[in-house]
């Protein structure tokens, strides 16, 4: 669509994985009204919904990243390879957001906000803005025995 000569940005369409604690906050914000908004039925995967949708971003709560590790990153990734995975921590006042930085690199991508912008923080990321880059250690300490 074109307004004045100039084209209007593309709505991203993102994929509400189950909701429960921060993604059901996120889901209230009102910058998500600019967005298309899937949010995945309880009776279904967020595998399925996203090999149909290709969606821009998928969102799932940090648990999710805590419980199974970059595996549910890649598995996704694989049925939408441009598709963005994020993951949302919530606590008390504050939000933190997620992403696998690379395949080569065990990089994480952060951008932690104040919960109220969190809506305006996911904006940034997706327009590439906002994050910071946490390099994984590249060999793990050694460990003293004791005793």
């Amino acid at each position: 669509m074109e307004r004045d000569g100039r084209s209007s940005p593309r709505r991203p369409l993102l994929l509400l994985g189950r909701k429960s604690g921060a993604i059901s906050a996120l889901a209230r914000t009102p910058v998500l009204r600019t967005c298309f908004v899937v949010a995945t039925p309880d009776e279904c995967a967020v595998e399925e919904l996203i090999s149909a949708l290709k969606p821009t971003a998928v969102l799932l709560e940090a648990s999710e990243f805590y419980m199974e590790g970059r595996e549910i990153h890649w598995r996704l990734k694989e049925r939408s390879r441009g598709s963005r995975i994020l993951f949302l921590d919530v606590d008390q006042n504050w939000a933190l957001w997620m992403e696998i930085s690379s395949e080569e690199t065990n990089d994480l991508l952060i951008a932690p906000c104040e919960v109220p912008r969190m809506g305006e923080t996911l904006m940034e990321l997706l327009n590439g803005n906002s994050a910071l880059r946490f390099p994984a250690p590249r060999e793990a300490s050694r460990l003293e025995p004791t005793g």
